[in-house]
């Protein structure tokens, strides 16, 4: 099954613009009467026909909605972009595979990389959306300081990926069916005073394992550990 991202929906019609509507029209070779399976990318999967096609837009009759639940509990990843971009985009892609409900970029004193394009973010997430037949696409905010996020009503349950902390492992410190809010710090690391300050506000030092990761393998497989234990 392919399915397609639509942001426009007019009561039983769904528009596709821009890569959408030529992904659709030009890759897929869709004709007027075919039918595709669309996502609004808030938990709806909609089977609709193609019913106009125009230069830089196609309209769909929706035939049939279906409501699909999000992954429970949510999962939120903060995590330090990495200097390699490709690298960033790689998590961002496994990240939405697996399931992740939201991600917050942020700058530590050692962080490598203080910008984003989010635009771009977002189309890779959108493309694993649609890759991995899911119908929610995560959420993912600004590039922000680290010192200057706000982390309140979050998760009920907060950790902090720090490798010292060997003894204090991610899979045994967490409590199953809990809302989480996992930090992943940035190629050198979370310092000291960060670490501090983090726990101040209710973060739990925890380690992912015997070897040093890269961040973005770290956040990966912070995410399975708790999909694992949730048995997602």
């Amino acid at each position: 099954m392919d399915l397609f991202y639509a942001e426009n929906i007019y009561d039983s019609k769904v528009v596709l613009h821009e890569e959408q509507h030529r992904h659709c029209i030009k890759s897929m070779r869709k004709k007027i009467g075919d039918e595709i399976y669309l996502t609004d990318g808030k938990g709806k999967l909609m089977k609709a026909m193609l019913k106009e096609v125009a230069r830089n837009e196609s309209t769909f009759e929706i035939l049939t909605i279906e409501e699909q639940d999000g992954l429970v509990p949510h999962i939120t990843i903060g995590i330090a972009p990495t200097k390699n971009m490709s690298r960033f985009e790689w998590f961002l892609e496994k990240a939405v595979e697996l399931g992740v409900h939201r991600i917050v970029p942020f700058v530590s004193q050692n962080s490598e990389r203080k910008h984003l394009k989010l635009d771009r973010c977002i189309k890779i997430m959108v493309s694993a959306m649609k890759q991995s037949l899911r119908c929610w696409l995560p959420e993912i905010s600004e590039i922000q300081k680290l010192k200057d996020t706000h982390w309140d009503g979050m998760a009920n349950s907060r950790f902090i990926c720090y490798v010292p902390h060997k003894e204090a492992y991610l899979g045994t410190r967490y409590k199953v069916n809990q809302n989480t809010l996992i930090m992943i710090g940035p190629e050198g690391g979370f310092t000291l005073e960060e670490v501090k300050g983090l726990e101040d506000k209710g973060f739990e030092a925890v380690s992912l394992g015997q070897t040093r990761l890269r961040t973005e393998t770290a956040g990966i497989a912070a995410l399975q550990i708790i999909h694992t234990l949730n048995n997602i």
